[in-house]
């Protein structure tokens, strides 16, 4: 089965119609369906649909999780400086290469 065939199967079996969609509101899902169902083939929706079939990913979510709260911060210790330098190198390296 193919990438295509899964995005197929997710928004025809999960997010199938906007009724169920409309129900799933109040859930933590209910915005990832609709993004879903808006934008299947986008990067975002491509990568939904990894990060829940396999845990290759999971490691890097946990970080990615920890992280966030971080970035608004403007007063860093110095240990929280050095755990999100990962990211700033990464974001770094994106930030070049669209310059290419």
């Amino acid at each position: 089965m193919g990438k295509k065939e899964v995005l197929s199967f997710i928004l025809s079996d999960i997010t199938g119609d906007m009724e169920r969609i409309d129900k799933a509101e109040n859930t933590a899902i209910s915005p990832i369906m609709k993004y879903m169902a808006e934008y299947p083939e986008s990067p975002k929706a491509q990568f939904f649909q990894l990060a829940v079939s396999t845990p290759d990913f999971d490691s890097i979510l946990e970080y990615l999780l920890k992280v966030y709260p971080l970035l608004r911060n403007r007063r860093l210790t110095e240990e929280q400086i050095d755990f999100i330098k990962p990211y700033d190198d990464i974001r770094n390296i994106i930030d070049s290469n669209k310059e290419l």
